[in-house]
C-alpha cells in the first residue's frame, strides 16, 4: 500500500488481480512509518467500512478485474477483549 495513495496498485494493476483478500485498517501517521509496533498495530483486519479505507473506489477497481475466486474477507478481532458496542470491533 502506498502512504499517498492507497489505490495505487490497485488502479496500475487490477487487470491483473485474480485473487482477492479484503479487509479495512487504520491509517499510519508518516512520522511513523519506520516504527514496526505502530504499523502492525494499525494492521486492524477491519470489518470493511469501519477503517479507512474507500471501498466505492476499491469496488470500482475490483469490479474490472478478472477474479477467477469469490471474494475473501479476513477480520480479525481482538482476543480476550469484551466489547461494548459493534463499533469497537
Amino acid at each position: 500500500m502506498c502512504q499517498d495513495n492507497y489505490y495505487l496498485y490497485l488502479e496500475k494493476y487490477h487487470n491483473r488481480l485474480c485473487v482477492t483478500h479484503l479487509q479495512d485498517t487504520d491509517a499510519v501517521p508518516k512520522e511513523k512509518l519506520d516504527d514496526n509496533v505502530a504499523v502492525v498495530q494499525a494492521d486492524a483486519h477491519r470489518v470493511l467500512f469501519t477503517g479507512v479505507l474507500g471501498w466505492q473506489k476499491i469496488a470500482y477497481w475490483v469490479a474490472r478485474a478478472p477474479l477467477d475466486m469469490p471474494a475473501d474477507f479476513e477480520i480479525g478481532l481482538k482476543y480476550n477483549q469484551l466489547f461494548k458496542s459493534e463499533k469497537e470491533l
